[in-house]
């Protein structure tokens, strides 16, 4: 099989999915490495086939990519999700961490210059995700589940302490895009590890994959809103947490992080049996406006290049467009998101519905080393809630977007490293939610 040089690796976070334009080829590399994906996933192999080079069909021995993966799925087990971050290494090639039964790997994909597959393989991944030191598996247990939504089932996690009780439960929601029920970042899973954490100190937790990942055609197939994204799988994801025994169904909060903190407030004011919420790296400002600042960020920092003002500019007319976007553009792409789901953005004022919420409290919580939803938008919650008794701020100087302390660096490189979220945070959250 053939296999493409690599280069040093520059890491560009897809935390927010939103940042790459049609126009740009590296996002239409990274496309067809998803399209190429899902196909492995779901065994579709004409449409594996569909996103790879006549020179690698041409290289691939008889019997095509699919008699390459089913002999790498009987060594490494079931082929069971892959993480939705990429690892750029260069213009054309990019990587994956991709989890087997038996093993989590990395896999390399290159494209030409028309965005085809032009090479792909496994290579080990040289640093995994551990669990935290605090996670005593004597404190809590697990147990998968699904939140039932319409005709799809979502795979989900409900972590619960160990000793017999009635305990406070948090529902977890991740930020935008299709992220899995870890909410993984790279090397770091900042859902799970709070999820253990909260459990060792006497607190439940709900967390699942968001539809956008269980089901991309689905969600993908109709002109979706913010509603689509999330509010629907909240109120199923209540309903199943309120029937199981050693919850406290007068204590249910809602933990949102990034844009899931952000929408935390339209969610409580629509489901008045949430306490209260954890608010994680929230903005406060469009998320439109955050993509465009993030590109001029990386621009500024990625010595390669690779992020030039060529693109800084197509996406600058890209949020000129949804600044002034109306409902006949409900079917257009901007952003990689549709015309409708940016309508329903702009009708909704995170700040101002929360300023409006009066017994439900509220945990804003930012950290000093996020590049991605910075001090601006913490700012800007704390201008506008001033004085309000149900909210508490925390800032915490050490803590970037993925929620583990960062190395000083405020780059995407930092998602690479295995961390964890710290304990002082874990505890801050447990504190808030057990005060009297």
């Amino acid at each position: 099989m053939y296999k493409p040089d690599f280069f040093k690796p520059i890491l560009l976070s897809l935390s927010f999915v939103l940042i790459f334009t049609k126009g740009n080829c590296q996002a239409q590399n990274l496309a067809n490495d998803k399209i190429f994906l899902d196909a492995l996933l779901w065994k579709n192999w004409n449409a594996a086939s569909s996103v790879l080079s006549g020179f690698l069909k041409g290289q691939l021995p008889p019997g095509g990519v699919e008699k390459v993966f089913t002999n790498a799925v009987q060594q490494l087990g079931k082929f069971q999700r892959y993480d939705t971050t990429a690892v750029l290494l260069s213009k054309r090639s990019a990587s994956f961490v991709c989890s087997f039964e038996k093993e989590t790997l990395l896999m390399q994909i290159a494209s030409n210059d028309s965005a085809m597959i032009v090479g792909f393989f496994f290579r080990p991944l040289e640093k995994a995700y551990q669990p935290p030191a605090y996670a005593d598996r004597s404190g809590f247990k697990q147990k998968n589940m699904f939140i039932q939504t319409d005709s799809m089932h979502l795979p989900a996690v409900l972590t619960m302490p160990a000793k017999t009780g009635k305990w406070p439960v948090l529902i977890f929601i991740g930020g935008s895009g299709p992220n899995d029920k870890d909410e993984t970042l790279g090397a770091e899973k900042p859902f799970r590890d709070l999820a253990m954490g909260l459990g060792v100190n006497g607190i439940a937790s709900l967390r699942f994959d968001k539809r956008s990942l269980a089901y991309p055609g689905n969600f993908k197939s109709k002109n979706y809103t913010l509603t689509d994204e999330y509010l629907e799988d909240i109120k199923n994801a209540i309903t199943d947490i309120s029937h199981i025994d050693g919850i406290d169904t007068n204590r249910i909060y809602l933990l949102g992080h990034s844009m899931g903190g952000m929408i935390a407030p339209l969610i409580l004011k629509e489901n008045k049996i949430f306490k209260g919420a954890v608010m994680l790296e929230a903005n406060a400002r469009p998320l439109q406006e955050l993509v465009l600042e993030q590109m001029k960020y990386l621009s500024l920092k990625d010595t390669s290049k690779e992020t030039s003002s060529g693109n800084i500019e197509q996406i600058k007319k890209q949020v000129a467009a949804i600044n002034n976007i109306t409902i006949k553009d409900s079917s257009k792409e901007y952003l990689g998101a549709k015309g409708s789901y940016w309508l329903s953005l702009k009708k909704y004022d995170q700040v101002m519905v929360a300023s409006r919420l009066k017994s439900q409290k509220l945990l804003i919580i930012q950290g000093g080393e996020d590049y991605q939803v910075n001090n601006t938008d913490f700012q800007l919650w704390k201008k506008q809630l001033n004085g309000k008794t149900n909210v508490q701020f925390n800032f915490l100087e050490k803590i970037d977007h993925a929620l583990v302390e960062g190395n000083g660096s405020m780059s995407p490189s930092e998602y690479s490293i295995p961390k964890n979220v710290p304990k002082y945070l874990v505890d801050l959250i447990a504190d808030w939610i057990n005060e009297k």
